[in-house]
């Protein structure tokens, strides 16, 4: 995985390009090769986790709290980054 720099600012993920050909050379189906990368750079959703959203509630986050992670994901370096005090700001049930 690389990490390229962005001329306005921030940075974002991607593979290095020998990766998918690696892996089809040791055999890996293109679907398996897809998950790999899915893995690698993250889904930048919330909506296929296993945990979301029933847990994500029981933990105190509501739809909008969710809602707003979930825009912050796409440009996001790490899913934990759009977890804070900034992301959150005015929502209620994450904040109390």
């Amino acid at each position: 995985m690389k990490y390229k720099k962005l001329a306005g600012g921030g940075y974002f993920k991607i593979i290095n390009q020998s990766l998918p050909p690696a892996l089809t050379k040791l055999g890996y189906s293109g679907a398996q090769i897809a998950d790999v990368q899915r893995y690698v750079l993250g889904a930048k959703t919330l909506k296929v986790s296993r945990r979301q959203p029933r847990d994500a509630r029981r933990e105190g986050f509501d739809e909008a709290a969710l809602a707003k992670v979930e825009a912050q994901l796409e440009q996001a370096f790490e899913i934990s980054f759009v977890f804070n005090k900034w992301t959150l700001a005015r929502t209620s049930a994450a904040t109390s």
